[in-house]
């Protein structure tokens, strides 16, 4: 019933509106027209208002009841501003006039209300679908339609919600991001951790298939630590769905009563023996050797494996990280980081610098690229891009940046900064350069 009768609302004012402005006996005269640019400012001063105000009850207006007022806004704007051009004015009149309304209209309908109804619209057909497309595959844990969903969530939210930021309206803003930004945020935490356990344990078990059982092995050995990050199964039912999985592929690989637990902790801070002695275990496979004198630093190069607790495996031996660069070889970045070439500055077993990247995963479309997110890491030497749909953010590159030939489709990159050269290698980017470094 309140919408019904906002729009009933709206479209009385937008019609009390056009027939004040533009009543025939109006024209031509100088206080008529002052009259009706009078109205028209009226007009555009209170088009944000139809939004702000049910949004201080609460309310988000749908941008569907906007656009009446959208295009009533539109109309008298080049109305009354060729009712200004061809009026007998004085030219100095004219452009003050024209600057008066200019600035009125930016203000409110070029930052205001279309932004608002453009960033309800992205909301609606984004950030929405996708998380009712969450809410069903876990509803039947489908692990696999959790993943991909999981990685769409992410791409929206890493480098297409700053849309939801741009229109002026603190109420309405706070109310949009507090149910759609704040709600996929939390959704996306909440799904990390298991959406890595799975990207893992069907890693292993590709790589079981291929009969490289030892390297399906190592890929288990990081699962063991996420697993007692889990929640409740008893809570959410598709976790206990994934533990199966874990199980299964432990089977194959005969790593069933191995550092890989079968469930997580109920309650978390668990001491239990079993759990000591994993950790101890763990932790002595990745500490170097310590007796003598400090070793030299040295370079490795190689391709990345696996990402585990602050540590990495290039060429089938682990690495310990160094905390600046826990930012780009984490669990967010496995899949990005996967094939990718490297080489690094190793010191006592611990990787402090990165000198070179090569980016080789490719993505699967414009709408699931591979996302590596840097989170203000500083990569000391170049960075060479090779795969296509990818998504890089938030890195410092102290050497040079280059887009390979062999990236034809959809490069993607946010908040990157590039103290070398940057090149696009012709050849490359046939479809799609998204914010161009």
């Amino acid at each position: 019933m309140e919408k019904k009768l906002l729009k009933q609302t709206i479209a009385t004012v937008l019609f009390s509106a056009t027939v004040l402005s533009f009543t025939p006996p109006a024209l031509g005269k100088t206080t008529s027209l002052d009259q009706s640019i009078e109205v028209i400012k009226l007009e555009l001063k209170k088009a944000p208002t139809y939004y702000v105000h049910p949004a201080l009850k609460g309310e988000l207006v749908q941008a569907s009841s906007l656009y009446p007022v959208l295009n009533s806004a539109k109309k008298s704007y080049h109305n009354i501003r060729n009712l200004i051009l061809t009026s007998n004015l004085n030219e100095n009149k004219k452009k003050a006039y024209l600057k008066e309304i200019d600035a009125l209209y930016n203000e409110k309908i070029t930052k205001g209300l279309i932004p608002y109804i453009d960033a309800y619209n992205y909301a609606t057909a984004y950030l929405e679908p996708l998380l009712k497309e969450i809410e069903v595959a876990e509803a039947v844990n489908d692990l696999a339609s959790i993943e991909k969903a999981y990685h769409k969530l992410s791409v929206q939210l890493k480098s297409r919600t700053s849309i939801l930021y741009r229109f002026s309206g603190k109420a309405s803003r706070d109310l949009l991001l507090e149910k759609y930004k704040k709600t996929s945020d939390s959704k996306r935490e909440d799904l990390m951790i298991p959406v890595t356990i799975y990207m893992k344990v069907a890693q292993a078990d590709k790589i079981m298939n291929e009969g490289k059982k030892e390297q399906a092995k190592k890929v288990l050995e990081s699962v063991s630590v996420l697993i007692e990050k889990l929640p409740n199964p008893e809570k959410i039912s598709y976790i206990d769905t994934l533990l199966k999985e874990v199980r299964r592929v432990q089977e194959l690989v005969g790593e069933v009563k191995s550092k890989t637990p079968v469930s997580p902790p109920l309650t978390s801070g668990g001491n239990s023996k079993d759990e000591t002695s994993t950790d101890e275990n763990t932790e002595s496979d990745q500490t170097p050797p310590t007796s003598g004198s400090e070793n030299p630093t040295v370079k490795i190069s190689g391709t990345v494996g696996n990402i585990a607790n602050q540590s990495v495996t290039v060429n089938g031996k682990s690495y310990k990280v160094s905390k600046d660069l826990q930012r780009l070889f984490s669990y967010e970045n496995a899949m990005a980081l996967e094939t990718a070439t490297v080489i690094l500055d190793v010191k006592n077993g611990e990787i402090v610098k990165v000198t070179k990247l090569e980016l080789n995963k490719s993505g699967s479309g414009d709408m699931d690229p591979v996302f590596l997110n840097g989170n203000g890491a500083i990569i000391e030497g170049s960075v060479v891009v090779n795969g296509d749909d990818y998504s890089i953010n938030n890195v410092i590159v102290n050497g040079d940046f280059t887009i390979s030939p062999n990236t034809k489709y959809n490069f993607f990159a946010n908040n990157i900064t590039v103290k070398g050269k940057t090149s696009i290698v012709e050849g490359a980017i046939e479809k799609n350069f998204f914010h161009p470094l």
